[in-house]
């Protein structure tokens, strides 16, 4: 965590007493773009929140019982916009997970004793943190374990029937936008090998079906329950992937799509086996900085001709008449 103005003390009590004079009933204050990081409250509550989060931290996260707790305390007056201030004080600088950072470098200790030998290069998701309305079946169950580890772990998660029925994946690229190439959800019980992705399925229950996938070029934040990622205009990438017998549901960025950059993709399920949907890989296949080096030599005048060791050639335009004659009146 670290402000965003140099005299934020001062700032955030002043936004408390604005708060106070047009809503005296507050509990808590969010000073961020975030559920429970930079909240602000009286001495006087802490007794009362306490308590509250000691009874249930075990089976909820801490940051959704000081939510609720907002919500019990304040029940018909609850209104979390009105109790955030509207350019945050605080900004979390924990989105850049440095696990990949670590393991590049074991990577390379492990690679620098004698012998140059030619790595071979595999594919890893870009760094990214993600967000679902899927009610996990296990408290343990993290759906950052289908991205990130390798090899991946299975999450199993409940539809949200309060939106529609509808599940919901964010994928937020902590590193700032990326070009993406594909998008790939592995999805069902695999009978055969759980923790492979890309294995052949016989038999398999809990697959995701139909699936849409949106884009957007700009993150603002996460929503106030923590579920979901905020971005600015989604735009449709991928309309209702059908999944293969196996689950997996395979969604190609075409067109214009291909060339721009993405800090959000989210993946909306459409339909679905039954109320339950087991994801047991999500891949992201970003663009190479090789291929956009030639894809930018191709579009480049002139790249060719250095190349080939030859210079460009420079044709000048044919001299403009009226404005030759023009000098040579001012000069007579």
């Amino acid at each position: 965590m670290e402000p965003t103005e140099p005299h934020f003390v001062r700032a955030a009590l002043q936004f408390a007493s604005d708060v106070e004079r047009t809503h005296p009933e507050w509990v808590s204050l969010s000073l961020s773009r975030h559920l429970s990081i930079g909240r602000l409250y009286r001495t006087q509550t802490l007794p009362r929140l306490v308590p509250f989060i000691l009874t249930s931290y075990l089976s909820q996260p801490v940051d959704f019982l000081m939510h609720y707790f907002d919500a019990l305390q304040l029940a018909d007056g609850f209104r979390p916009d009105a109790f955030r201030r509207g350019r945050p004080l605080f900004r979390h600088f924990g989105d850049v997970s440095t696990k990949e950072t670590f393991a590049r470098m074991d990577r390379e200790a492990k690679g620098s004793g004698g012998g140059k030998k030619k790595k071979k290069k595999t594919k890893t998701n870009p760094s990214a943190n993600l967000y679902t309305n899927l009610s996990p079946w296990k408290r343990k169950m993290r759906l950052e374990d289908a991205y990130r580890k390798s090899p991946p772990s299975a999450f199993r998660g409940r539809m949200s029937f309060d939106e529609g029925g509808m599940g919901r994946v964010d994928v937020v690229f902590a590193r700032g936008p990326v070009r993406v190439r594909r998008f790939v959800a592995v999805t069902g019980v695999d009978r055969g090998s759980p923790t492979s992705a890309s294995a052949s399925v016989s038999a398999s229950s809990e697959r995701v079906l139909r699936a849409s996938l949106l884009g957007s070029t700009r993150f603002v934040g996460v929503s106030p329950d923590g579920m979901s990622a905020e971005c600015e205009e989604m735009v449709m990438l991928a309309d209702a992937a059908e999944a293969s017998r196996g689950g997996r549901i395979e969604m190609e960025m075409k067109g214009k799509s291909d060339r721009r950059r993405w800090a959000c993709l989210r993946m909306v399920v459409l339909a679905a086996e039954g109320e339950w949907v087991t994801i047991r890989r999500l891949e992201v296949e970003m663009v190479e900085k090789e291929e956009e080096r030639e894809e930018e030599s191709r579009t480049t005048p002139g790249t060719a001709a250095k190349e080939d060791g030859r210079s460009p050639v420079m044709r000048a335009s044919p001299p403009d008449l009226k404005t030759s004659s023009t000098l040579l009146s001012l000069q007579q």
